[in-house]
């Protein structure tokens, strides 16, 4: 499906969905996959599919074709994930890294496609810990913004935070809100 220049989506549309499991997600290279594309509701020979995924070897692979699809408007962006992908004997993990689709929607959508097609779960634990690793991270680096708050900056702030308290009080009695 690749074409010289990138990859081939008119192609990809034409294909009906046994056609294209059987070109694009044999369930070996599903199984090899480290990387992909994931498109929500995205239309195959004119009919609608909840979920469509692009398994590839390399995550350089899945930015070109992700890069591909911001630039010629291919599918909706909200409707598109570029993703790590782990696989085991019996379910499937997605770490999103760009695109406008969460974890959620990506197992609301791709479970019965996944089930159906390579009788592999999607497993909501690793986007899960993901996500906690990432809350975990933005908390620590918060944290460390405040600790790096010098005793003059904490005076200027507290000054700064008294001068609003009065400027408050006074429009709220202008306001006759008291």
């Amino acid at each position: 499906m690749a074409k010289k220049d990138g990859f081939d989506f008119e192609a990809l549309k034409a294909l009906n969905l046994a056609k294209y499991i059987k070109q694009h997600c044999k369930p070996m290279q599903v199984k090899k996959a480290q990387a992909g594309i994931i498109l929500a509701d995205y239309k195959l020979k004119g009919v609608k599919q909840p979920c469509v995924f692009l398994p590839l070897k390399k995550m350089k692979e899945a930015e070109m074709i992700f890069k591909e699809i911001k630039a010629n408007k291919e599918h909706v962006l909200k409707k598109v994930a570029l993703v790590n992908v782990t696989v085991t004997k019996e379910d499937i993990a997605f770490s999103v890294k760009r695109g406008g689709l969460t974890t959620d929607t990506i197992q609301a959508k791709g479970t019965a496609f996944f089930k159906s097609n390579f009788k592999l779960a999607i497993k909501a634990a690793a986007a899960q810990e993901a996500t906690q690793e990432t809350t975990e991270d933005k908390n620590e680096a918060q944290s460390e913004q405040t600790k790096k708050l010098t005793p003059e900056k904490r005076a200027k702030v507290k000054a700064s935070m008294d001068a609003m308290k009065v400027e408050l009080a006074k429009i709220s009695k202008a306001l006759k809100l008291d």
